[in-house]
């Protein structure tokens, strides 16, 4: 019988081979709006789109911690989460931060530009077959410079946080950062409603890293990682979320 596994709004710190299906869940957007109350973020009813600051103007500095909040900048807080919700789905990510520019480039706040290319990869998007790579502004990039790509293979190579995302049942992350070049490199994979299966390796799998992977479950999210049952991954063996051995030893979650 297959173990499943259950954590909250949590992080986990990936250096093993793991069980045959991890569940990941997360409290609710009704939750997420109680939590930010709790830790005295302003809610207001007369909130200007946008105005994630609660400073009572939208401005490019609504943008900039936007941007900062998203890549998990330390101190970044978004005093008004629910304002800077502009697609009115519940949650926050890059689409959000590319509506707000527009309303900036809108409202006079900041001209319109030819924009800067941008191929450091925030976002992986799963939709069955296909995957779909974004950067901070929301922007699909085709040439990244922090993973590779292959199908439904996504390989992160430089340290850093990735959202995850979408559904797909030939999905496979790969973290491969040099450990030389990166030492004390750390890789968050956080998971944003990321349903990803693969009955012929493991899903998600740890090549090398020099510090650690973390895989974290984002507020109002559920997810789901789960492998097949009769398979080898590159490393001779099986597990859904999977570190490969170093020397003769295996590290294994949960402890035996």
């Amino acid at each position: 019988m297959s173990k499943v596994f259950k954590l909250g709004a949590a992080v986990l710190t990936v250096a093993a081979a793991m069980c045959t299906a991890l569940s990941i869940s997360s409290v609710t957007t009704e939750q997420l709006f109680v939590y930010g109350a709790e830790n005295n973020a302003v809610i207001s009813d007369t909130a200007i789109n946008g105005d994630v600051n609660n400073d009572g103007r939208l401005s490019i500095s609504d943008a900039v911690m936007l941007q900062k909040w998203l890549l998990n900048v330390p101190e970044a807080k978004l005093t008004d989460w629910k304002a800077g919700d502009l697609c009115e789905d519940g949650k926050i990510d890059v689409f959000d931060l590319c509506l707000l520019k527009r309303l900036l480039i809108t409202s006079g706040e900041i001209p319109p530009t030819e924009p800067e290319a941008d191929d450091t990869v925030i976002s992986v998007v799963y939709d069955n077959n296909t995957v779909t790579l974004y950067n901070a502004s929301g922007e699909v990039v085709t040439k990244p410079a922090n993973v590779t790509s292959n199908g439904t293979a996504v390989t992160v190579i430089l340290p850093g946080v990735i959202d995850v995302s979408g559904t797909s049942d030939t999905a496979q992350l790969i973290v491969d950062v040099d450990k030389t070049a990166y030492a004390e490199g750390v890789v968050e994979l956080a998971l944003k409603g990321a349903e990803l299966s693969n009955s012929v390796t493991s899903p998600i799998y740890v090549a090398q890293i020099g510090d650690e992977v973390e895989i974290s479950a984002k507020n109002g999210y559920d997810n789901i990682i789960s492998d097949g049952t009769n398979y080898t991954n590159a490393d001779g063996d099986m597990g859904a979320i999977y570190e490969k051995r170093v020397a003769s030893k295996i590290r294994q979650y949960p402890q035996k």
